[in-house]
C-alpha cells in the first residue's frame, strides 16, 4: 500500500473536496482521483462517493480513515525523527577502554571503525582510560562507549546494553596458594586485601555487596591504573580485581590472573538516555554485537560457549 495514496485519501476525508485536497499535496485533481481509485482497487471496496459535487465517505471509507489516520501519524513522526537524526549526524564518536581491549577484544578498533561503512557516517574512535569511559559519555565527549559492568542496570546516569559476557579476573602472586587453582571461588576472597581501579566502585559495587552478603570481610582499596595495581599485587600480595582473559599474562611481574568463579561481568555499549533512544544507537548495538559474536578470539566464561549475554544464575 502506497503511503502517499493513504495521505491523499485522508486529505479528501478532511476537505470532502477533491480540488482542495489536491492543492494540499500540490498535485492535480486527476492524479488525486487516480490515487484514490488505486486504493479502492487494492482494498476491493469503495472509499469515497461523489454525487452532484458533494463528496462523502462510504462506510468502508469511514472505517479505513479510523484505522489509517493514527497509523499515518505514527509514520509521519518516525519519518521526521529519522530525517532529523540524519541531518544532525554527519559524524559519530565512540570510546573504548585501552586497558581491557587488547586482551578481551583485540580487534575492537577494527569493529568500531567498520561502523563508518555500515552507517555511512564519519566515525571517530577514541581510546580512553578505563576510569574516564563513563564520564566521557556523560559529559558528551563521545556519543557512546564500551564499558565493563558487573550490573548494567546500575551504571549511573547512562543506558547500558550488554553485548558480551566475560569472567571477572583476580590477579595474585605466583607463590600464593590460590595461584594453583583453575578458578577462584568467591569464598577465597574472605580476609584478603583487594585492589581495583580508581572510580571503579560503581562497576564493582555488586561484587562488594555479594561478598558482604556471604559474610566475607575484605579490605578494598583503589589505584589509578593497571600497572600500579599489578605492582601492589606483586610486591605487597594484594589481589587485583579486573578483567580475565587467557592473553592477560603481565610480563616481568610475579603475578598470575585467574577467573573469579560465578561472578562474570558484561561488556556494555553505554550512552546517555537521549541518544540511547535513537535508531542510530540500535544500529550501533546490532552491528557491534554481530561482529563480536562472530569473533572466535573473544574469550568467555565457562558455560557460555558463544560469548553472548545470558542472565546470571541466581
Amino acid at each position: 500500500m502506497d503511503i502517499s495514496h493513504v495521505r491523499y485519501f485522508l486529505s479528501v476525508a478532511d476537505e470532502l473536496n477533491f480540488t482542495r485536497a489536491a492543492k494540499t499535496h500540490y498535485i492535480s485533481r486527476q492524479a488525486l482521483r487516480q490515487a484514490i481509485c488505486a486504493l479502492e482497487m487494492e482494498l476491493g471496496a469503495s472509499l469515497v462517493q461523489s454525487e452532484r459535487n458533494h463528496v462523502s465517505l462510504t462506510p468502508a471509507g469511514r472505517l479505513f480513515e479510523a484505522i489509517m489516520r493514527p497509523a499515518v501519524e505514527c509514520f509521519n513522526d518516525a519519518e521526521q525523527r529519522a530525517k532529523e537524526c540524519v541531518r544532525e549526524r554527519s559524524s559519530l564518536a565512540i570510546g573504548y577502554s585501552e586497558t581491557f581491549s587488547p586482551f578481551l577484544l583485540p580487534e575492537i578498533g577494527e569493529h568500531l571503525e567498520s561502523l563508518a561503512d555500515e552507517l555511512s557516517l564519519g566515525v571517530k574512535v577514541l581510546p580512553l582510560e578505563t576510569t574516564e569511559t563513563a564520564s566521557a559519555v556523560r559529559e558528551g565527549t563521545v556519543d557512546a562507549a564500551l564499558l565493563m559492568a558487573c550490573d548494567p542496570e546500575r551504571v549511573e546516569g547512562l543506558v547500558a546494553v550488554p553485548l558480551v559476557r566475560f569472567s571477572l579476573g583476580v590477579s595474585v602472586r605466583k607463590d600464593s596458594p590460590l595461584a594453583f587453582k583453575e578458578r577462584i571461588p568467591l569464598a577465597d576472597l574472605d580476609g584478603k586485601s583487594l585492589v581495583g581501579f580508581d572510580r571503579m566502585e560503581e562497576t564493582l559495587q555488586p561484587l562488594q555487596e555479594e561478598l558482604a552478603a556471604r559474610g566475607c570481610s575484605c579490605e578494598y582499596s583503589i589505584t589509578g591504573n593497571v600497572i600500579d595495581a599489578l605492582h601492589r599485587t606483586s610486591e605487597c600480595g594484594e589481589m587485583f580485581l579486573g578483567a580475565w582473559a587467557p592473553r592477560f599474562k603481565p610480563i616481568g611481574m610475579n603475578v598470575v590472573t585467574l577467573p573469579l568463579e560465578g561472578f562474570p561481568f558484561d561488556l556494555c555499549l553505554v550512552a546517555r538516555p537521549d541518544f540511547a533512544r535513537t535508531p542510530l544507537f540500535g544500529l550501533i548495538r546490532d552491528h557491534l554485537k554481530s561482529r563480536i559474536d562472530g569473533d572466535p578470539r573473544v574469550p568467555h566464561p565457562e558455560g557460555s560457549s558463544s560469548g553472548r549475554h545470558e542472565p546470571r544464575a541466581e
